[in-house]
């Protein structure tokens, strides 16, 4: 299940609306895509531009303890292209891979990390 938490809203803060009932597709790596006109000026009159906007599907991100005390993080193969990043203080963008070696295990991508004393944010980037 997926769950859409953006909107498109056009650079004149004017009416955003699907061109037609046809306006929304899926690709083939479930990726949602939409087609629609955007109020393109900043007068009274409607000036519109049409703007396509792809919404891609996000791997799930999960962190679980292993028999031996460690941190597993895991998220699926699918949709591709995410690499895992680390941060230590989410009050900067300091976002870099973590240190360890990602492994795989035909379903998913994993990472084994001993549980940090301080903190330690983990998320999926698609660049």
């Amino acid at each position: 299940m997926a769950l859409w938490t953006s909107r498109y809203n056009g650079p004149a803060n004017g009416n955003d609306l699907p061109s037609f009932k046809s306006c929304l597709a899926i690709g083939p790596d479930g990726s949602v895509y939409i087609t629609g006109r955007s109020d393109g000026d900043y007068t009274a009159n409607s000036s519109y531009d049409f703007a396509t906007v792809k919404y891609v599907s996000v791997p799930d991100l999960s962190i679980a303890l292993t028999s031996t005390n460690m941190a597993m993080i895991s998220w699926s193969l699918t949709p591709t292209g995410f690499d895992l990043q680390q941060n230590t203080n989410l009050n900067t963008t300091n976002w870099i891979p973590p240190p360890e070696t990602t492994s795989s295990n035909g379903t998913h991508k994993f990472i084994i990390a001993n549980p940090p004393t301080g903190n330690r944010f983990f998320r999926l980037f698609h660049p």
